[in-house]
């Protein structure tokens, strides 16, 4: 006795998670747990409620150990008088916010020693390093007021992209800015004043602002004054590969101008010529500094730049600000019109070509990446170490021939990165050595990857991740329109030789999309992979859909897996062509999953031609809410050819609408609530006779003789099969005696009664002109984009939308289409008091009070609404199916009412209704929350 299941790709209906936006939960820290060090391990709002005083405490108040906290200190003060080496706050988290607190007699203030932290509007008063930005990337440190330190106002250590905006530091010991051995500083509108400390001299003490061992950075806008020790600058730039530009700053009343141990790498006016205005007139020019000591040359033609060098340095080497400025630089701006500033250059453009990359392949600041040239012989790959960068191969090629490696690598210890682009690369690897293409070593929140053409040759990944956050992996991707092939034609050890497409090949990773980011799947993607053992799309955990996927896997005398996850969920894969083919001994499964769970398979060719044994789909452990629908499984006619096989138990699914040619579907558990039926009748044209039909539909066998005691299937003269197709203790009712070619869905001919346009479930059509006419009815009607099934979209398109109400009406041309009606388009079917007279499907927007149509038959529905039901703010979804028998060929419709007790019920339903997958068969009740839906059970 066969145990008989299909394999099946099925249009999973997507469980919609239009949960309201993650709102962080809100903390209090006030006497009770500021008594010692507080210890934050939880992402979120931390709020100071009260001001402290005498706070004694051995090491840090606050210790952030989390990702995403905001501390605000409500304006209260933070007072210490104790003198041990304490901080107010140690940051060892990305994305930490620090603001509104107000503090005095620490021995530190902030501690930054991750990346992406935000420093604003706090006053540090009497202490020793108010704020130390350590190994840190991206830090912003603005609008604070920083006064009496005994060390240094602010210090930058081995940092970079650091941005320190419209700050006043006054009455420092040492130097009002330090940066060492940091780059790409942007120190811009600050007022560096010291009226009252002495250092100990001046080799590196004493300085408005000091940079040693500092390159690529920004010095403009500024105000430093009164450094009657040092004096206004102090840099020694080593051997710098970038310059720093120092511009547009007032240098005023300082011992010296600057002190330079450094010949190279400081130029003092801006990169490009800048408009201003001077004595009214506009001019345009490099603009240099405002120093009070250049009195010479002269300003011969009134422009406001002098005219010649002023040399800058009294200590030191010499240099020449080639374009000083006769007045303050504020004088040459109206209020506004100053340069804002530059918190994270991420619109730094980099050029790399074969003469810079060993400087620049190591990205650790935002910007775009541009290669200018093929460089094909590297040594060591591109690293990135920063978020918010693109890499832009702009269609060139990145490889090499003389050793194996990543080609490029997104990693740093322990960190976590956004928006990271990798786009219009071209890679390619040599068959002598072992390469990866694109490697994710980090965990990374919106990464995009697309028209890249990877040609790994002797390899394992062709795009891998190996994050070191299994937790968060990566979230919310999009891999698309890519180009890969990998080979790996090494003897397979224990599996360790495998090739992967894309993913991870052994741990716990996943790729998540919990924005619900629309643009996240994997999609459009031709992947080719040869090896023994290998995968092509491979993770523990994924919720990301994927379309128009074409595959080929070559598993060659081994196995191998096109898609292998240990939980799929929530997602689709559809429109897709999956070839899995091999050698005499070849095997594998098209699609493995321990855990199948609210997923869609749809419109997808799986082929597998293996040898010894091919399985489409194979699931272990449980599939729940499967659909599979309008997908072929072709392959070889064998006995180990399994369309579908379910180790594990099936439940609430349904199939229908595929095509069986090769393959048995074998099930070692009860199927529990699974149907083989299309849940709507669909209106068809069955082309061996030409007549039309309305029916439901279940699936093509092409081994139906096996489940009747060898009986051939019987044509009834409509498509379907005289007796039905029995699987396990199923059966398909609607079993078709012919492949999908042979019927043309939402069939619209010459008949008396016009036929619908938009039966449910018509999301397969094989007619290609019908599919073009659809997208070019579309666009006439205004069809908005953005539901989530192309089946809905379809039934907007091709129903007649009433609604009478002005704030409906404006609703519905946002959510639906733009061609909206009202009640007097429908008069007759008004007079007639019959929806059996409906020609088209029609969607009703609004309740009885508003909308005419909707008062006429709103009893007809399940659920009349009106102003006590469903509620206040609640809206109700309502299917109505009406059918005509006057004629031969009998004609059905749909009205799809959309209404609630208010607008906001209304709104609510019309937004909710856009994300359906299909058309309900009972009526849907939702709430409008908080600014949008949601369930209402």
């Amino acid at each position: 006795m066969y145990l008989v299941m299909v394999l099946f790709l099925c249009i999973f209906t997507i469980s919609n998670v239009h949960g309201t936006a993650y709102v962080p939960q809100t903390y209090y820290l006030n006497a009770e747990n500021l008594t010692d060090t507080y210890t934050i391990n939880l992402s979120g709002i931390y709020i100071i409620n009260c001001s402290l005083s005498d706070l004694n405490v051995s090491s840090n108040l606050i210790c952030i150990n989390a990702n995403n906290v905001v501390i605000d200190g409500n304006n209260n003060w933070l007072n210490s008088t104790k003198d041990a080496s304490d901080r107010i706050i140690y940051v060892n988290g990305q994305y930490a916010t620090i603001k509104n607190i107000k503090s005095k007699g620490w021995s530190s203030g902030f501690w930054i020693n991750d990346d992406d932290a935000l420093i604003t509007n706090n006053t540090l008063l009497e202490l020793n390093s108010p704020i130390v930005i350590n190994f840190a990337q991206n830090t912003k440190f603005s609008n604070n007021f920083v006064d009496n330190s005994s060390y240094c106002g602010v210090v930058i250590q081995s940092s970079s992209y650091t941005t320190v905006y419209n700050n006043t530091i006054t009455n420092f010991a040492t130097n009002g800015i330090q940066g060492s051995n940091s780059y790409y500083l942007n120190i811009s509108h600050n007022t560096v004043i010291n009226d009252s400390f002495s250092s100990g001299g001046v080799g590196s003490q004493g300085f408005g602002i000091s940079l040693a061992g500092t390159h690529g950075s920004t010095i403009a806008y500024n105000t430093v004054k009164n450094n009657s020790f040092g004096g206004a600058l102090y840099l020694n730039t080593g051997n710098s590969p970038e310059e720093n530009y120092i511009y547009l700053n007032n240098f005023i009343d300082n011992i010296r101008d600057a002190k330079v141990d450094s010949f190279e790498g400081n130029i003092y006016h801006s990169p490009s010529a800048i408009n201003y205005t001077y004595n009214g007139q506009q001019y345009s020019s490099v603009m240099g500094n405002y120093w009070d000591n250049c009195t010479n040359p002269a300003d011969a033609n009134g422009d406001g730049i002098r005219d010649g060098n002023y040399s800058v340095i009294i200590m030191g080497i010499q240099g020449n600000d080639t374009h000083p400025l006769v007045e303050k630089w504020e004088n040459y701006f109206s209020s506004g019109s100053i340069t804002p500033e530059n918190t994270t250059n991420k619109s730094s453009i980099i050029h790399i070509n074969n003469s810079s990359y060993n400087n620049n392949r190591t990205i650790v600041g935002p910007g775009t990446y541009i290669l200018d040239e093929d460089i094909t012989n590297i040594t060591a790959g591109i690293l990135v170490q920063s978020s918010d960068v693109v890499i832009d191969g702009n269609n060139h090629k990145l490889g090499t021939d003389s050793t194996a490696l990543d080609v490029l690598q997104i990693y740093k210890s322990g960190k976590i990165y956004n928006n990271i682009t990798i786009k219009n690369l071209v890679i390619e690897t040599p068959l002598n050595y072992k390469c990866n293409g694109i490697m994710i070593n980090s965990s990374v929140n919106n990464l995009t990857i697309e028209n890249c053409n990877i040609i790994i040759n002797n390899g394992t990944f062709g795009i891998g991740f190996n994050p070191n956050d299994a937790q968060n992996s990566l979230n919310s991707p999009v891999i698309n329109n890519n180009i890969i092939m990998v080979k790996n034609n090494n003897t397979n050890v224990n599996g360790n030789n495998n090739a992967i497409g894309i993913g991870v090949k052994v741990g716990n990773y996943g790729i998540f999309n919990t924005t619900n980011n629309p643009n996240s799947k994997i999609s459009n993607n031709n992947i080719t992979i040869i090896g023994e053992n290998s995968t092509v799309i491979r993770c523990n955990y994924s919720n990301i859909p994927m379309d128009n996927l074409k595959i080929d896997l070559n598993v060659l005398n081994n196995t191998g897996k096109i898609i292998r996850m240990n939980k799929f969920e929530n997602a689709y894969i559809k429109d897709s062509n999956l070839y899995m083919h091999g050698n005499t001994n070849g095997s594998g499964i098209i699609l493995y999953s321990e855990t199948l769970k609210d997923l869609l398979i749809n419109n997808t060719v799986f082929n597998a031609t293996t040898n010894i044994y091919g399985i489409c789909v194979y699931n272990t452990i449980v599939s729940d809410n499967i659909t599979l629908s309008y997908n072929t499984f072709n392959g070889v006619d064998a006995p180990f050819v399994y369309a579908f096989m379910m180790i594990g138990p099936i439940q609430n699914s349904n199939i229908y609408l595929n095509d069986f040619l090769a393959g048995c579907m074998a099930a070692y558990n009860p199927l529990v609530n699974c149907t083989f039926e299309s849940p709507n009748d669909i209106r068809y044209k069955y082309n061996v006779n030409d007549n039309v039909y309305i029916n439901k539909f279940g699936n093509y066998w092409f081994n139906f003789n096996h489940s009747q005691a060898q009986e051939n299937p019987v044509d009834n003269g409509k498509g379907f099969t005289t007796k039905p197709y029995v699987v396990g203790a199923f059966s398909d009712n609607y079993s078709r005696y012919t492949t999908l070619d042979n019927y043309v869905f939402n069939y619209a001919g010459n008949n008396t009664t016009k036929p619908s346009n938009n039966d449910n479930n018509n999301y397969y059509n094989n007619n290609h002109n019908s599919a073009k006419k659809m997208a070019e009815k579309a666009e006439s009607e205004g069809t908005q984009n953005g539901f989530s099934s192309e089946n809905i979209r379809n039934t907007v398109t091709n129903s007649k939308i009433i609604a009478d109400d002005k704030f409906d009406k404006l609703n519905a041309e946002n959510c639906l289409k733009e061609n909206i009606q009202d009640s007097e388009d429908m008069e007759q079917e008004l007079e007639l008091n019959d929806l059996n007279a409906l020609t088209e499907d029609v969607i009703v927007v609004g309740g009885p009070v508003v909308n005419k149509f909707a008062e006429k038959y709103n009893n007809k529905f399940l659920k009349p609404v009106n102003n006590e039901n469903p509620g206040e703010n609640r809206g109700l979804i309502q299917v109505l199916k009406v059918q005509d028998d006057s004629s031969q060929v009998v004609s059905s419709h749909y009205v799809i009412y959309i209404a609630g007790s208010d607008r906001y019920g209304t709104q609510a339903a019309l937004e909710y209704f856009k994300t359906l997958n299909e058309l309900p068969t009972e009526p849907i009740m939702v709430e409008w929350v908080d600014g949008g839906y949601k369930i209402v059970n």
